[in-house]
Order: structure tokens, then C-alpha cells, then sequence
């Protein structure tokens, strides 16, 4: 499946507009921890690797670098442990981890988030409080192929501004996370045309 999502920082009163008449569907809390090589070869790839809960999780980007305000993100995200190991041309071994390890890869991140999830108009709406202190929400749909892809992006930001959320670039959990604690790949992300320019 492709995850076809964006991220907002909405205020309260905005937040409390979009949750008008959405249902909850469960309130969950996971740990993710991410890994790279030392030169960061992934991340500066746009793809990013983590265990989340211990499982496995390669997203793979289907659009260039980079962001604008209005832009969606746009990935191909793989759960198949064995298909990850593959991609990324690791040792055979049962523990992911440790054939991670084999391979020279080291954790660059790990954090907990506090998540509630809603359905709201077709749409997954998940509203994430991380424990470094930061809060956003995702609006979100899985499509089958990119022949859709298009078609999801305009949905989702058509969705968003009618509930009044402003359409603006936001930094994920983990963009954040490198934001606060690794300024120096944070200026090589940025280097690389990841941001807007400012």
C-alpha cells in the first residue's frame, strides 16, 4: 500500500473543527527507533528505517527531495521484515536487529508517542503527542498504486483547509527529533533541498 499523508500543527480551536464528528477509533502508545548508517546514507535518501514496537518499517519515497508548504508526502511503506532485509542487502539472520547490527547499522533515534486515531470523512486523522515535548497531527489515506496519488494529495488538502486547518510545512516526529538533537545532519538534510526554503 502507499500512505499518501500530511502533517499540520493546528491550534486548539482548529483541532477542536476537524475532531467535530470524527470517531475515535483507539488511543494507543508506541516507541520508534530509527537507524542509519554513520553518513546518514539513508535519511539523506529520504528513506527511513525503523522498529516500531520491535517491527520493522522501510518507508521509500515515490517523489523527488524535497518540500513546499502545500506539498503531501507521498511513500511506499514495507512491513515485510524479510522484503526490508533484502532492499537493504542485510546478513541473513532471525533477529532484525542484530543482522541491522552486522550491517554497521546503528539506532540515531528513539522516542515514544501518545497517539489518538480518528476516521473522519474517509480520512485517518492521528493526533501524536511525542515525549520531547512536541504535538502534531497527521491527516492521512492508503491507496493501492500511484495512478491515485494525485487524486489523494488535492482530497487530503481539500479536506484540510475545510476544517480550517493552515496549509504550511511541518517537521514529522523524527525531522523534529534531528531539529533538536543532531544539528549537524539537520544542515545536511537541508542542504540536500529536504525544507522549504526560508
Amino acid at each position: 500500500m502507499i500512505e499518501v499523508e500530511k502533517k499540520f500543527a493546528p491550534t486548539k480551536k482548529q483541532l477542536n473543527k476537524l475532531l467535530t464528528g470524527a470517531k475515535l477509533l483507539e488511543e494507543i502508545i508506541f516507541s520508534d527507533c530509527y537507524f542509519d548508517m554513520s553518513d546518514y546514507s539513508l535519511i539523506l535518501s529520504d528513506r527511513w528505517l525503523r522498529l516500531r514496537e520491535g517491527k520493522p518499517e522501510l518507508k521509500l519515497p515515490l517523489g523527488p527531495i524535497g518540500h513546499t508548504d502545500i506539498s503531501v508526502d507521498l511513500y511506499d511503506e514495507v512491513t515485510d521484515g524479510v522484503r526490508i532485509g533484502k532492499i537493504l542487502k542485510l546478513p541473513e539472520e532471525k533477529d532484525f536487529k542484530k543482522a541491522l547490527a552486522k550491517a554497521g547499522y546503528k539506532q540515531v533515534a528513539s522516542f515514544v508517542t501518545k497517539r489518538k486515531k480518528y476516521k473522519k470523512k474517509g480520512f485517518n486523522i492521528d493526533v501524536d503527542e511525542i515525549d520531547f515535548g512536541y504535538r502534531l497531527i497527521e491527516i492521512e489515506t492508503l491507496i493501492k498504486d500511484r495512478m491515485g496519488m494525485d487524486k489523494a494529495s488535492e482530497k487530503i488538502l481539500n479536506f484540510a483547509k475545510s476544517s480550517g486547518l493552515t496549509v504550511s510545512y511541518v517537521r514529522g516526529k523524527f525531522v523534529e527529533y534531528i531539529f533538536r538533537y543532531n544539528k549537524n545532519l539537520y544542515r545536511e538534510m537541508k542542504k540536500a533541498g529536504f525544507f522549504p526554503q526560508s
